[in-house]
């Protein structure tokens, strides 16, 4: 099941500028059978980064650090906000290179405070179609989990 703060790894993934690389990236949404997945990258490079739990800057671009042993990171890793990649579903289903990591599901507390952290830092730049998907009314997020679990 595809679910909000699931982890996956895709090690031929296609950034925004064309650039290929080795990535892990967080699930935003707990996508319908109509709806993209959204996702954000992580890095693990600290570069000048802050070691601070949570929502933090660098270089103007909002992101959230998360320390090793924290949830399911091995290693410390940042949640890199300032973009977001829609991925359709069928392009994860037909490729060889999404893989969905077992066990590797973040904590609804963290992935709250992940999606404050977006909307603090980038609100004014998440496009309106996605707002519904990282902020759904609970009615709307109670009704997708009973649509996937009543199905038979």
């Amino acid at each position: 099941m595809n679910v909000r703060g699931s982890v996956y790894h895709n090690p031929r993934f296609k950034f925004h500028d064309g650039v290929v690389g080795n990535k892990l990236l967080i699930l935003l949404n707990t996508p319908t059978d109509d709806e993209d997945y959204l996702f954000v990258k992580t890095t693990s490079k600290q570069k000048r980064r802050v070691k601070s739990p949570g929502c933090g800057k660098y270089y103007a671009q909002g992101e959230y650090f998360i320390p090793k042993g924290t949830d399911c990171f091995t290693e410390d890793t940042w949640v890199l906000l300032c973009d977001l990649y829609p991925i359709s579903p069928k392009d994860i289903d037909n490729s060889h290179d999404w893989h969905l990591l077992k066990g590797t599901v973040l904590s609804v507390e963290t992935m709250q405070q992940i999606i404050d952290c977006l909307f603090k830092h980038h609100g004014e730049d998440i496009p309106e179609i996605y707002e519904p998907w990282l902020k759904p009314p609970i009615e709307s997020a109670l009704s997708k989990l009973a649509k996937k679990f009543n199905r038979r």
